[in-house]
């Protein structure tokens, strides 16, 4: 009964085709029949509910209370100006939060381009228009923006201790996904004298803080990861004794590689003898910063990897041995 998966169809057969830098069209066969529409739901639900993106939550407007008002010398009021602000796409690998600023003085058209970042984020779309000034007046925007998944509104963000309760700040209704529109459909596949398969066919397009390979790489991970555990499902036996996967996240004895770490980052750690998550999520974050070429902007990105898997930096888990070591141990106990 072990092999009956195998007599599945894979899927061995894939095309891209790339409509933009920002929409890609993807498509998978031969698939069993029934599993397109299945794995096509799967994919747009992680993507529209669990991919990391960050967003701008807290908006403080110098000289103004509530959002129900205008700014002197501008054309639009300040629910206009909130929702353009909402429209701005940033791109950050900063697990925390990002302090962003706007201060301008007119006339002048008033365009993402004008805020300025911290935490070596950028912004994604510098040419949205946010506002106009017509008069010769300035205006000072303080911003707050945060990492996030899916779609959280504005009033629980006010009631979030970390993005603070000041007085006059806005607080906007926040989109963190960066994708922004998935559609699927599934069209008849066939092998051989096999005509019941399917064929599945997924458009994707991003706000262009990741490209939409990424997203699909990220999605079939994530997946991958929440799944892991129902294979390595087991009846415990009184002789195993070794406690190895027991209890124990299998994605820890995944290989750093399979993480979209940049050729700087991965080498880094290769350089550290860092083969596998478990041995990374140990390590702090003080001890890999002193690696040779590893600065803080490969420091953050490693971090943002790490917690789309819900892994942080500095975790303790004594219980883990790495396959290497456990075959070892099994060799000199002669198991």
């Amino acid at each position: 009964m072990e092999d009956v998966y195998t007599k599945f169809l894979t899927p061995k057969e894939y095309e891209v085709e790339t409509v933009n830098d920002r929409e890609m069209v993807f498509k998978l066969s031969p698939l069993e029949r029934g599993y397109g529409q299945l794995f096509g739901y799967l994919f747009r639900r992680i993507m529209l509910s669990s991919m990391l993106g960050t967003a701008i939550v807290k908006v403080s407007i110098e000289g103004v209370s509530h959002e129900y008002t205008t700014i002197p010398g501008v054309v639009q009021d300040v629910q206009t100006v909130l929702l353009n602000l909402k429209g701005v796409v940033i791109q950050s690998n900063h697990n925390g939060v990002t302090d962003l600023s706007l201060n301008v003085k007119g006339p002048k058209i008033v365009t993402a381009a004008d805020i300025t970042l911290a935490n070596d984020a950028k912004v994604v779309n510098p040419d949205h228009m946010i506002c106009e000034i017509t008069g010769d007046v300035s205006i000072n925007i303080q911003m707050l923006a945060a990492l996030g998944r899916g779609y959280e509104k504005a009033t629980s963000l006010a009631e979030h201790e970390v993005y603070g309760n000041e007085v006059n700040a806005l607080y906007l209704d926040a989109s963190f996904s960066p994708i922004e529109r998935v559609v699927y459909h599934v069209e008849n596949a066939r092998v051989g004298n096999r005509t019941d398969l399917d064929k599945l066919i997924l458009r994707v397009r991003t706000n262009g803080t990741i490209t939409p390979d990424q997203a699909i790489r990220r999605v079939a991970t994530i997946m991958q990861h929440q799944l892991s555990s129902f294979a390595n499902i087991h009846e415990r036996k009184s002789e195993d004794v070794s406690g190895y996967l027991d209890n124990v996240d299998p994605v820890y004895s995944r290989l750093v590689d399979e993480l979209e770490l940049t050729v700087r980052a991965a080498n880094c750690l290769k350089s550290e003898n860092i083969r596998y998550i478990g041995e990374l999520v140990q390590c702090n974050e003080y001890d890999l910063l002193r690696t040779p070429n590893l600065g803080r902007k490969s420091m953050n990105e490693i971090k943002a990897v790490l917690a789309e898997l819900g892994l942080t930096l500095g975790m303790h888990i004594p219980e883990w041995v790495s396959p290497l070591d456990h075959i070892k141990r099994k060799t000199e106990s002669g198991d």
